[in-house]
């Protein structure tokens, strides 16, 4: 069975965080925060042996699938993206993903659960 890794994009998060939260971070220059997020990629995909980034479509989850990507290839690593439809996202949103996993070149899983499509939010 193929374990589900959203390790990859909770040990970047938290390390981001837990060195948000002691002031790290703060004062260092960007240049300095995308090394830190390339190494704990690093780290993920020597680590797991098939790796996945779960991508909302957003900016911030898209920023971390880019540094993903540009690690990945410079690695000769790969790892498959998951996109949950929860049914309720933009049409540019579903349209944003499709091109950007064509471009670049993604295996895309799309994944929901059926028994939500058609249900009322109230």
């Amino acid at each position: 069975m193929r374990p589900l890794v959203l390790a990859l994009v909770i040990t970047l998060t938290c390390s981001l965080l837990g060195l948000l939260n002691l002031g790290v971070l703060t004062s260092c220059p960007l240049r300095f925060k995308a090394r830190i997020a390339e190494v704990v990629v690093e780290a993920a995909l020597e680590t797991f042996s098939r790796p996945l980034v779960v991508w909302s479509g957003g900016k911030d989850s898209t920023v971390v699938l880019h540094i993903v990507r540009n690690v990945a290839n410079r690695l000769g690593k790969s790892f498959d993206v998951v996109f949950i439809d929860h049914y309720m996202h933009f049409e540019e949103t579903l349209e944003f993903i499709n091109k950007v996993a064509g471009e670049w070149g993604l295996r895309l899983f799309i994944k929901g659960n059926e028994r939500l499509r058609g249900l009322q939010v109230r």
